[in-house]
């Protein structure tokens, strides 16, 4: 998927792989994820929480991970983003999850970087640990169950190439630092 590769070859990115990301542009990046997820998880448990029941709470924690980051740094946390708010449709809500669990993992790859980030704030980037391979295949195998059919699989499509533009967003932002 040509957005996913967007990212991953995003000069951000690859500064932080590299280990020579700046300090302010990891606190933008840093913000602009914390205030997404802070208005996206409460939004998941809200809309769908059969599937936070089935994925486990865990998987919707990324913003106490953030806050945990973010306070190493000594940046004040930012409110949640009003606007944000998780898809309502189940196949969208799949797009969605695909591109976040798929960034844990992606997170849990720079950090077998050895790089580091600025003042030790990995935390988000840790994602689960040595479980994050595993949390990836169960991700995987629940998706292959909850989308089905062209439809279904082109809203979540739809969905995931959105979700990728507005991570774009938040590393151009930072970029601009």
């Amino acid at each position: 998927m040509a957005a996913h590769r967007e990212l991953d070859e995003h000069p951000v990115v690859q500064a932080m792989v590299n280990g020579n990301v700046t300090r302010s542009q990891f606190e933008i990046l840093l913000k602009e994820y914390a205030g997404w997820f802070s208005a996206w998880e409460p939004s998941v448990a809200t809309l769908h929480p059969e599937v936070v029941a089935e994925l486990g709470e865990f998987r919707f924690e990324k913003s106490l991970w953030l806050a945990e980051d973010l306070e190493r740094l000594g940046v004040d946390v930012p409110a949640a983003a009003q606007e944000i708010r998780a898809a309502e449709d189940g196949a969208r809500l799949a797009g969605e999850l695909y591109v976040i669990e798929g960034s844990t993992l992606g997170g849990a790859a720079m950090m077998r970087s050895g790089k580091g980030f600025p003042s030790g704030a990995n935390r988000f980037y840790e994602g689960y640990g040595a479980r994050t391979g595993e949390a990836w295949m169960a991700m995987v195998a629940w998706l292959d169950g909850h989308v089905s059919g062209g439809a279904e699989v082109d809203r979540a499509c739809a969905a995931a190439v959105e979700t990728f533009a507005v991570f774009r967003g938040f590393l151009d932002r930072a970029a601009g630092a």
